[in-house]
């Protein structure tokens, strides 16, 4: 009878563990519903060092933040003492944000949507430029291509989902360049000489 409720336990152990098994594309956050808490998992997170949370009620102010130790690698925040409204949790690295929209209740809190951003990637190479980004919402990207604080060159795109542009540098002069990407969260730049 010891043997059956061991491998019962063992089984049911299994199986939740599967299910608490993090999602690839939103692996740190896990909403405990019924607790009113979340979890943040960083112990398995193979993708870019979240060191920041906050919490923003609807208006977006911030009504709790935590810095994130880097020796920490699971952090459990309780909800109870927040009144019955829709949040935003967001969870701030420095080329990752990620947006969790919870709705707490009386009994237990919900997640309503969430939402990735990332950095831009820009890549140089001969006289082209490649910009790469990914955002999981609306985002405009900016380009400014800069010569001793001079524009020479800008440009500026709506995109959904992954972008990816290649731009050509030839008929800029040669010399020395500052490349300027930003999107709605981020700001990156690189030099760059022709």
């Amino acid at each position: 009878m010891k043997k059956i409720l061991f491998t019962y336990a063992i089984i049911l152990s299994c199986i939740y563990s599967a299910s608490a098994m993090k999602n690839p594309t939103r692996s740190v956050f896990t909403l405990l519903s019924n607790e009113k808490s979340f979890v943040i998992d960083l112990e398995t997170f193979e993708g870019e060092e979240i060191n920041y949370v906050s919490l923003e009620d609807k208006s977006g102010e911030i009504i709790f933040s935590d810095y994130i130790e880097p020796n920490k690698k699971i952090i459990k925040y309780v909800l109870d003492s927040f009144p019955a409204d829709v949040y935003t949790v967001k969870l701030n690295g420095d080329y990752l944000i990620e947006d969790y929209t919870i709705n707490i209740t009386e009994e237990s809190a919900t997640l309503v949507g969430a939402k990735t951003y990332t950095s831009p990637i820009i890549k140089s190479h001969e006289n082209k430029i490649v910009v790469e980004n990914r955002n999981d919402s609306d985002t405009e990207i900016r380009l400014t291509i800069y010569s001793d604080d001079e524009i020479v060159y800008s440009f500026s795109e709506s995109f959904e989902g992954s972008y990816r542009k290649v731009f050509n540098l030839k008929q800029l002069a040669k010399g020395n360049y500052r490349v300027s990407v930003n999107n709605d969260q981020f700001t990156k730049e690189v030099s760059i000489s022709l």
